[in-house]
């Protein structure tokens, strides 16, 4: 079993290379030197022969540095409200990340994460905080792993630094632990998603006559070749009186460029 795991934990460090050499904004499915993308959203509707469009209301806008490095992502609500923002900062030494803080809309750190690498570039350990609305410590986390990947203690303390709860894992439980434990990404990440919007390849086609023609699900694509309006989702409704509609929300990004 020893030898499996290890042999794992080799085979996701070969993985872990081969991921770390695409940069986050390659990642994110877009092209060129980008900035800056602002993402909104517009819903129109189709009822009864008529159309309609709701406002645009701006979901997010994510910056990135020259690297292609993701440098905060910044969420909003409905209204246009700001909901909170995530920074990002990285090892310039190592090429990686090494910490993300969130902060809330009043741009008050709630919380923040910072990770560890061993030599082999395998995740060691991450420190997270969590902190009340008013920027004071809430709790601390320390997730430690061994040199495979694999999860080996996580340990909560309270503000004043007492232990909550400490879970350490014997041997055998450290066996049924596979590095598959160990994100790969932090769960904010998933947040934002470039490039894979339904309805919405995004490629440019060639027609029977020879001719270049972009997806007709997209529209206006940038010098780049990113696209710039893309259907995120599309319902379509038959009532009884056989009236029909058709909702469909659409995604709209403007970018910036180095």
């Amino acid at each position: 079993m020893k030898n499996i795991l290890a042999l794992c934990g080799v085979c996701i460090a070969i993985n872990g290379i081969a991921f770390a050499q695409k940069t986050d904004r390659e990642r994110d499915g877009l092209k060129g030197p980008v900035k800056t993308v602002t993402v909104r959203q517009g819903t129109t509707l189709i009822e009864n022969g008529k159309r309609s469009e709701s406002p645009l209301s701006l979901t997010h806008v994510i910056s990135y540095d020259q690297s292609g490095n993701r440098s905060e992502v910044a969420l909003y609500e409905q209204t246009g409200t700001l909901n909170r923002r995530i920074v990002y900062e990285y090892d310039s030494s190592a090429r990686r990340r090494s910490a993300l803080m969130t902060y809330n809309s009043n741009n008050v750190v709630v919380r923040k994460v910072v990770d560890r690498h061993g030599e082999n570039g395998i995740k060691i350990g991450s420190t997270i905080q969590t902190f009340n609305d008013d920027g004071t410590l809430f709790r601390r986390t320390e997730i430690t792993f061994n040199t495979f990947g694999e999860l080996v203690e996580v340990a909560q303390y309270r503000a004043d630094g007492s232990l909550i709860k400490d879970n350490s894992l014997n041997d055998s439980e450290r066996e049924n632990v596979t590095s598959a434990r160990q994100p790969r990404v932090e769960d904010d990440d998933r947040l934002v998603s470039f490039g894979q919007m339904r309805g919405c390849s995004g490629e440019i086609k060639r027609t029977e006559g020879s001719e270049l023609q972009f997806d007709d699900r997209c529209f206006d694509p940038d010098p780049y070749g990113n696209w710039t309006r893309g259907i995120i989702a599309s319902t379509n409704r038959t009532y009884a009186s056989g009236q029909k509609s058709k909702q469909t929300t659409w995604a709209y990004r403007e970018f910036t460029y180095y």
